[in-house]
């Protein structure tokens, strides 16, 4: 309903979807795990979007974003679609179509869905937390991340180990997950601690 009709265009709200035809879709739905299963994704198939985006911006390796995750998560909710997918305007969505090795995608939404990066959005959001349980996106992209590249070998090697931890659900990963985000960012147990209260 919010869509306008362009002079240009066809005469109907929105533009034509066509051309993202044939895509994956990935939903909220689909995200019960850190790893999309892509073949269990339905096909994009909507006649209309609002707008046109570039199709980049949805080419794989991609982390998506949770924009209003469940409080009882107490944490981010994140995952990878290592082929891509479209998203709808529940998800953020991260191209790392440029770096495609997999480390990338894999540290990010590591350390996005850290209880780190949590405490970061609910110190700095004025619109995230008591009040409302949507992140906006400009929060999310103005997270303080180390870069990959100032992570040594076995930090690198950590993020393979942890996600692959996760993705399997295995006890404590997410523990795991935060003691060792702790460490890349320099914070000490007591840090930590004053985090996770």
């Amino acid at each position: 309903n919010s869509s306008r009709i362009r002079m240009r265009g066809d005469g109907l709200p929105g533009v034509a979807a066509d051309y993202l035809h044939g895509r994956r879709e990935v939903t909220l739905a689909s995200m019960t795990n850190i790893l999309v299963d892509e073949e269990a994704l339905p096909f994009f198939n909507e006649a209309r979007i609002h707008d046109r985006r570039a199709e980049t911006l949805f080419d794989g390796p991609l982390v998506v974003v949770q924009k209003a995750p469940p409080a009882s998560l107490g944490r981010i909710r994140t995952a990878v679609v290592q082929s891509g997918a479209v998203f709808n305007t529940s998800l953020y969505g991260y191209s790392a179509r440029a770096q495609d090795n997999g480390l990338l995608v894999r540290y990010l939404s590591l350390v996005i869905s850290s209880k780190i990066a949590l405490w970061q959005v609910l110190i700095t959001s004025g619109e995230f937390g008591f009040e409302r349980d949507t992140i906006e996106k400009a929060t999310i992209d103005r997270l303080f991340i180390p870069t990959v590249e100032s992570l040594s070998d076995d930090d690198r090697g950590e993020v393979h180990r942890l996600f692959q931890l996760v993705q399997d659900g295995a006890r404590d990963a997410w523990d795991e997950v935060d003691r060792w985000c702790a460490s890349i960012y320099h914070l000490r147990e007591r840090d930590l601690q004053v985090v996770m209260d």
